[in-house]
């Protein structure tokens, strides 16, 4: 018998594999094919999980030899970015800053991106006393209160659109921005926090990227995975079901196996169907689903846009649509975020971030005009012969609360089947590469506990 099954080949599923490979268990995947992190550049990495990870990998199975540099990691600093000023024109992010709240209001950017009227309200909360030490939990109320509406609409709304896919005022401080309210305690003032954590941000949004790119890391995990015997099946899913014994697995060739546990990979994109289970199992999964929050990514080859600055880094901006609403009659905005970077092939590219939907709702289609207007709004269209790529993928919760359920959800899961699997995947970790790997490394602890019988 299988000791473990992973139903897929996601890096976060692929590690679970390795940790429980590394062990002498007998582990078999069936290959998806679906190498999620393949569309990220860099992916965040600010407790360095990845990069442990890749150094992991990179690793020689044997002493004497050197490190794979293909799959070893680079770390990628956070590039300061450009935004909208009241010239029309784009001007650099002020620096420091933590979620676009500048520490110096009365920068040089600052003045260009605000105006001198919104800067200097900005300034005048070093002389603000504070009246609810660390009681003011959203980020948009905290930045109205002591900076300004305007310093949130220009400067931290769109991070807050961009990573999170709703407002600051939806968006906890202790989410977006973890300490920040404390050392404002500390320093007296918002901006004096700001500088107080400046350093602790960059940190936190430095990225990671294996030395020859995504596509080298995961030719370097297969052969790790290889080298300890772990045997690739490239038929699907079909379906699985509950046995004495564990799990059985069904196969869409019409071939079934068992395994004594069961790495569920839920993968990124938030359309994929989780495989045919008994209907408690498949309430169970469905539960899952509705705790996560959906939002769209695309990207696009465009054409370079007009007015940019030498120099100048990526170009970030909030754009808002006419978008359908959740019934066929009615129609709402929505704010997207639009990021435009200049690649090292000379391409100009749009990321575009679509509105954050709350869980449980029903996703309307994306109609395709959004697109070419969001395109129009940015100043930009789409470069000759450039293909979409579109996706529905989880978002990142806004909220300690959100967050919490929907760790509960998948906690829930996992403990009706103690010893028996695991749920992996960015789908269940708000699309985060590095949230999802750990997650998947800390998790698989008690199920190799429980699969070499340390722990019953």
């Amino acid at each position: 018998m299988i000791d473990a099954t992973v139903t897929g080949s996601s890096l976060s599923a692929l590690a679970a594999a390795l940790d429980l490979a590394e062990l002498g268990l007998r582990v078999r995947v069936v290959d998806t094919g679906d190498a999620d992190q393949a569309r990220d550049l860099a992916a965040a990495d600010g407790d360095g999980v990845l990069q442990d990870f890749l150094d992991h990998v990179a690793a020689p199975l044997g002493g004497g030899e050197d490190p794979d540099e293909q799959a070893s990691p680079l770390r990628v600093p956070p590039a300061p970015v450009w935004l909208p000023d009241v010239r029309g024109g784009w001007t650099r992010q002020p620096l420091p800053a933590v979620s676009g709240v500048p520490a110096v209001p009365l920068s040089h950017e600052a003045l260009a991106i605000l105006g001198g009227g919104a800067a200097f309200r900005a300034y005048l909360d070093r002389l603000k006393p504070l009246l609810t030490i660390g009681k003011t939990r959203r980020l948009g109320t905290l930045v109205d209160k002591r900076l300004g509406p305007r310093v949130r609409e220009r400067l931290v709304e769109p991070f807050a659109v961009e990573r999170f896919g709703v407002g600051a005022a939806d968006v906890d401080a202790a989410v977006a921005a973890p300490g920040l309210n404390e050392a404002m305690s500390r320093a007296g003032a918002l901006t004096g926090g700001v500088l107080a954590e400046s350093e602790r941000t960059v940190a936190r949004e430095t990225a990671v990227v294996p030395g020859g790119g995504w596509s080298a890391l995961d030719a370097a995990l297969r052969r790790k995975l290889r080298a300890f015997a772990v045997e690739f099946v490239d038929a699907g899913v079909a379906s699985i079901e509950r046995t004495e014994a564990g799990w059985r697995v069904h196969d869409v060739a019409g071939g079934s196996f068992e395994t004594r546990a069961l790495v569920l990979d839920a993968g990124r994109r938030v359309d994929a169907a989780w495989p045919d289970t008994d209907a408690e199992t498949a309430e169970e999964l469905d539960e899952i689903t509705a705790a996560a929050r959906t939002r769209v990514r695309a990207r696009l080859r465009v054409t370079p846009p007009e007015a940019v600055p030498e120099h100048a880094g990526p170009l970030l901006q909030r754009v808002t649509v006419a978008g359908q609403g959740s019934a066929p009659s009615s129609v709402r905005n929505e704010v997207w975020s639009v990021r435009l970077e200049l690649r090292e092939t000379g391409h100009w590219v749009a990321e575009l971030a679509g509105p954050s939907e709350e869980p449980g709702r029903e996703q309307p289609p994306l109609p395709s005009a959004i697109l070419a207007e969001l395109l129009e709004a940015a100043g930009v269209s789409e470069a000759p012969g450039a293909e979409w790529d579109v996706l529905r993928v989880a978002a990142e919760t806004p909220t300690l609360d959100e967050r919490t359920r929907l760790r509960n959800a998948v906690s829930a899961f996992e403990s009706r089947h103690a010893g028996s699997l695991l749920v992996v995947g960015r789908r269940v970790h708000g699309d985060s590469l590095a949230e999802a790997v750990r997650a998947a490394r800390e998790e698989s602890v008690p199920l190799r506990r429980h699969l070499t019988g340390i722990a019953e």
